[in-house]
């Protein structure tokens, strides 16, 4: 059944869509590679590059044509997604976490209505992008680490320094809404190794800049 296009981003639902994703799919660690969860889900994908070969024909899906990251399709109850492999790694992670959102949040399904505005695209984008968010830098996670620093967490995340400027943004802004405080249990225990580690090497880092900085002052 075609549902009427949402009148604004869904936010608590996608928030909570990128998360039960994390749950299901066990993932206990970042970075996150989006690619594991198309196997895991049997979600067909495959690079520009891998599909020319495939396929013996140039651009076949219009990727390089349109000047877009991806597409993602669907038909016959599968989803195949198309991206540009010629991308920086970090753009690529978050490209197919933005489209598994399009898929998990019935994007494909739900709204294939035939009065779609320029408004209702917008809309869906922004699900996509909130729900990337969530997936490759749970707010959760980056609090528990008190990683507030841009370049920190794209290290940490695997994702484009502007995209972590955005999350800090929403770190500073909503983490203490309830929304996001209510993940706090699940991310201890699901990613509780991790943030032990994480946590070690931050010690261990400051304390070598700490005797580096006596060293200096010695000198």
């Amino acid at each position: 059944m075609v549902k009427p296009y949402p009148k604004k981003p869904r936010i608590v639902k996608t928030v909570r869509t990128a998360r039960k994703i994390i749950k299901e799919s066990g993932i206990g660690k970042l970075p996150i590679n989006p690619e594991d969860l198309f196997e895991l889900y049997g979600w067909g994908l495959y690079s520009c590059t891998e599909i020319e070969a495939l396929l013996n024909c140039e651009d076949p899906f219009h990727i390089y044509k349109d000047n877009v990251d991806a597409k993602t399709f669907y038909a016959n109850q599968k989803y195949l997604t198309i991206y540009d492999d010629k991308r920086m790694c970090g753009r690529i992670r978050w490209t197919l976490a933005h489209e598994i959102g399009h898929i998990v949040l019935g994007h494909l399904t739900d709204f294939q209505g035939t009065n779609f505005k320029a408004e209702d695209y917008r809309i869906l984008e922004r699900e996509a992008n909130i729900f990337a968010a969530e997936l490759l830098a749970p707010l959760a996670v980056l609090k528990h680490l008190g990683v507030y620093k841009i370049t920190e967490i794209a290290s940490l995340c695997g994702i484009s320094k502007q995209a972590a400027r955005y999350r800090v943004i929403d770190i500073f802004l909503r983490g203490d809404q309830k929304l996001y405080c209510e993940a706090d249990a699940y991310i201890r225990k699901q990613f509780g190794l991790f943030l032990r580690k994480e946590k070690a090497r931050k010690l261990l880092r400051n304390m070598k800049e700490m005797v580096r900085n006596v060293v200096i002052l010695k000198n």
